[in-house]
């Protein structure tokens, strides 16, 4: 019998998996407190400053054979936003599992945003956003 590592949630004093993320946000502020709040939760955390910086990580990632287990992607950067690297993450994998940060309401983002794996509104707490993280990973809280 496998035993699944797990990591401690201090929100509820349960245990969540482990799982390997790339984060890609403009606002340098955003991406640190997220990297420190993620890894304290005991996840792996890789940033991207822009949407084509995510793409190639995630490409990269491919190539490695070590696919991250989610995006948590900003909607509006600079050099690629997260309209187009969400398409060219899913022409390079179609089971990608996508979070999409945004202040825009889900009504005003499309039918394209169907295919997110979730959708978070800007700004959140970060408890919000760790409970949104495992949701998206259908890793439920092991008590």
């Amino acid at each position: 019998m496998q035993h699944q590592k797990t990591l401690s949630d201090p929100r509820a004093g349960h245990s969540v998996a482990p799982a390997s993320l790339l984060v890609a946000d403009d606002d340098p502020q955003l991406r640190e407190l997220y990297q420190m709040v993620m890894e304290r939760a005991g996840h792996r955390v890789r940033l991207a400053r822009d949407g084509r910086e995510c793409l190639d990580l995630y490409r990269r990632s491919l190539e490695e054979h070590n696919p991250y287990d989610l995006v948590l992607l900003d909607l509006y950067m600079p050099v690629m936003d997260g309209r187009q690297c969400l398409e060219g993450i899913f022409a390079l994998d179609p089971q990608a599992k996508v979070l999409l940060a945004t202040g825009l309401p889900r009504n005003e983002l499309g039918p394209w945003a169907e295919k997110m794996t979730g959708v978070i509104s800007k700004p959140m707490s970060m408890a919000t956003l760790l409970d949104y993280i495992n949701r998206c990973l259908g890793r439920a809280l092991v008590v």
